[in-house]
This record gives C-alpha cells, sequence and structure tokens, in this order.
C-alpha cells in the first residue's frame, strides 16, 4: 500500500483467523492496529464476507461451464479475482476497480472462457525437432507474474505460454481429457485413459507397455484353475471337434475333454478378457 498507493495502513479487521496470526507481529511492529469481530458474528465483517461469496460463485461458475472437477477450485478462484476487478460496478458508477486504482483504461481483448481449449506454441519446451509444436491444451487463467496464459496438457503439464490460439466453443474437459497411470511393483507406469462421464471406468493402452516392465501388476487376480465338469464329452463328440478344430493333433485329456489352449501370458492379457480393472491406479491432476 505504501509503495504502490503512496498511503499508509491504519487498522486491519478480521475474524481472529490463524491465517492473521503471523501478520498480527507485523502489524503490531508498524503501529497498524487489529480489529476482531466476535466468535461466530461474520456479519461484523459483512464486506469481506459478501466479497468472498461473490468470488466463491464466480470461480464454481467458471468450473460448471467448463466440467471440470474441484480439484481446479484455486485456478478458477484467482480467474474469478481477475475478471472480478475488471467488472463494472454499480457501486463504482459503472468504473472497474482497477481503475478506480490506476486510473488506466483495461483490455479486454486477452480475456479469454476458462476451461476452453487452447493450443499453446510448444516449440522451446520440445526436445526433438520431429516433436509438434502445440497440442490441445486447458485454458486454467492469466499469470499473475508473467504476461502469459496458464495452459494445462493432457499429461498433466502446465505451460505457461505469451503465443496461444484458443478455442472458445471447445471444453476438453466435457469429453475427457487427463490421463491416469497404472504404476507396477517394479515402479513402471502406464498411461490409462480417462472418460469423464465416469470417472471410475478406465482402460489400459496395452500397447503402451514396456516389454522390459512387463511385470504382473499389484493386484491380479490368479488363473481358474480347470475343473473337472461332470457333463463328460462323449469319444464320438470329442472326435468331432478334434476334426473341426485347426489343429489336427488337438488330443483329449483323461476326463474327456479337449485340451485347453494356452492362455497368453501376458500380464494384461487376462485382465482384458475377463473385465478386471486394477484398483490401483493413480489420477494426475486430480
Amino acid at each position: 500500500m505504501e509503495n504502490q498507493f503512496n498511503t499508509k495502513i491504519k487498522a486491519l479487521q478480521c475474524d481472529m483467523g490463524s491465517e492473521y496470526k503471523p501478520f498480527t507481529l507485523i502489524a503490531n511492529s508498524h503501529g497498524i492496529q487489529m480489529r476482531y469481530t466476535c466468535p461466530y458474528t461474520s456479519q461484523q465483517n459483512g464486506r469481506a464476507e459478501r466479497k468472498h461469496r461473490h468470488i466463491v460463485e464466480t470461480g464454481l461458475t467458471l468450473l460448471a461451464q467448463a466440467q471440470m472437477p474441484l480439484h481446479y477450485s484455486l485456478e478458477a478462484f484467482q480467474t474469478a479475482t481477475y475478471l472480478i476487478n475488471r467488472m463494472p460496478m454499480l457501486v463504482l458508477h459503472d468504473s472497474t476497480p482497477l481503475f478506480q486504482l490506476y486510473h488506466t483504461e483495461l483490455d479486454y481483448s486477452s480475456l479469454q472462457p476458462f476451461g476452453c481449449a487452447c493450443y499453446p506454441c510448444l516449440k522451446p519446451y520440445s526436445n526433438h525437432k520431429f516433436s509438434f509444436h502445440s497440442q490441445q491444451c486447458v485454458f486454467l487463467g492469466y499469470s499473475s507474474q508473467e504476461k502469459g496464459f496458464k495452459c494445462l496438457s493432457s499429461s498433466g503439464c502446465l505451460y505457461l505460454s505469451r503465443h496461444v490460439v484458443f478455442d472458445p466453443l471447445v471444453f476438453p474437459f466435457a469429453t475427457g481429457f487427463l490421463h491416469r497411470k497404472q504404476v507396477f511393483d517394479d515402479g513402471a507406469t502406464v498411461p490409462l485413459i480417462i472418460n469423464s462421464s465416469d470417472f471410475n471406468s478406465i482402460s489400459p493402452l496395452v500397447s503402451a507397455v514396456n516389454p522390459a516392465h512387463a511385470s504382473s501388476p499389484r493386484s491380479v487376480p490368479p488363473e481358474p484353475p480347470l475343473t473337472s465338469s461332470p457333463h463328460l464329452v462323449s469319444d464320438s463328440s470329442s472326435q468331432s471337434i478334434e476334426h473341426n478344430t485347426e489343429h489336427s493333433d488337438a488330443s483329449l485329456s483323461s476326463t474327456g475333454l479337449p485340451s485347453v489352449p494356452a492362455v497368453n501370458a501376458h500380464p494384461w492379457s487376462f485382465g482384458l478378457k475377463v473385465g478386471y480393472k486394477s484398483p490401483n491406479t493413480h489420477l494426475l491432476g486430480f
């Protein structure tokens, strides 16, 4: 306040919250008077409470429009504060708070819908010359210290870039955006696709499994043993089965059942056949 607006703080009114305790010593050393409200009497600090409600409701509206989870409430509330400071207010006679503080005209050309699709320039971040120069990201608001936009990629990386192309009509979280990872015993990870309509139903990307790390997951049910059935196959039926199979050398077991072909030993092949979903999944960004 002293450096930016050439004025001094004389008193500070708060609700005796724990976040104000470190500031109490600083305020007393500078001669700032601390005023506290009565316990459970938030109406004594009504202006601050109303502004908190305004910020929360605006942030939740941004999350609802973009269909984003509450994990991104911090970015939504920061963007809500950024927008509120640039909104005309009736108590300021259709002026904005920033204009009353700095007396400069505002530029609204950089405002974009929160959570919309954006394509930042990622060429400086690429490690290979054949890498794509951009990818679809989610717009997470404006930087408070740099003149740029915050962009979240599908892998969970947060990019800060000034050169961004926006698509205000597309919201990636509405159709499923982020990826999760399956963690194995040896530390290897496998990406898993997330469907925004059902976060519990996930399907592994088998092609992304590294053969060197093809160890079994932490909770894979054992293969059920082959038990004898009370309905044994007769010799005539077994012979017909033997002639109809592709392998002419298929033989019958001692119980009369045809020999069962070997199941693929890949750790994910059995899980995909029986519809197994590993519970040991970790969600990035949630």
